[in-house]
């Protein structure tokens, strides 16, 4: 399975703290993936989400499984939209209930937050998925650098097997390899086996010239490709 990054101009911060101080990841890949939206936007977006997901009205959706997965969605739907205890069927049931009557009100302008985020609520759901697989991803962005965090959150074996991104606009190197013990040029041929601690990959953003001459960084993509076979 591929999670695609879009990578914005953000402020960094200490890598390794934030890999501590986060859960999945995954609200990091919705909000870099959106432009650095409000607080509020981003908190509609995983509601909204989870909701066209789950939800048939006030109910849970016929056929509905309450395994890891469906957990990992609602844990993270914020407090205001959802409920913090009881089982998964529960606090799903709950959820569908109370959202349903904001989102009728509200529609139009959700319907419109999420097209406008449509790429980074992609991001976001693949993220989620692959969380409830027991791979996490943890990305920093700043305006000249992008570090993306890969790691396993179970004993089971995971794997990267290709990483692709438009070279004409980022230069990204992986510390090691399968088969390659330093550090080398990522690719989409890149295969790595996941440990518990983060395996990261590295992006020097390359400038492009714009108006006036000004450098500008502009708006990319970097998918991550991953599966739960050794792809060697």
């Amino acid at each position: 399975m591929k999670i695609c990054i879009v990578t914005t101009v953000l402020l960094s911060t200490f890598f390794a703290t934030v890999w501590a101080q986060s859960d999945d990841g995954c609200s990091d890949v919705l909000r870099y993936s959106g432009r650095d939206e409000s607080v509020e936007t981003t908190e509609i977006l995983v509601a909204v989400t989870t909701y066209n997901k789950y939800c048939e009205n006030d109910s849970v959706r016929n056929g509905t499984k309450f395994d890891g997965a469906l957990e990992t969605f609602v844990k993270a739907v914020p407090l205001k939209f959802g409920v913090s205890t009881g089982s998964t069927e529960e606090r799903t049931r709950a959820f569908c209930k109370t959202f349903d009557s904001d989102y009728k009100k509200n529609v139009a302008s959700y319907r419109a937050i999420s097209a406008a985020n449509a790429k980074s609520t992609d991001a976001w759901l693949r993220c989620k998925e692959l969380s409830s697989k027991g791979i996490a991803f943890h990305p920093i962005i700043g305006d000249k650098q992008i570090l993306i965090g890969v790691a396993k959150l179970s004993n089971a074996e995971h794997y990267v097997r290709g990483i692709t991104y438009d070279p004409k606009v980022l230069n990204c190197t992986v510390p090691e390899s399968e088969g390659v013990a330093k550090r080398a040029e990522a690719t989409a041929n890149t295969k790595q086996r996941l440990q518990d601690k983060p395996w990261q990959i590295t992006c020097i953003r390359q400038p492009q010239t714009g108006r006036n001459g000004v450098a500008e960084y502009p708006r990319t993509e970097i998918s991550i490709d991953t599966t739960s076979y050794p792809p060697f």
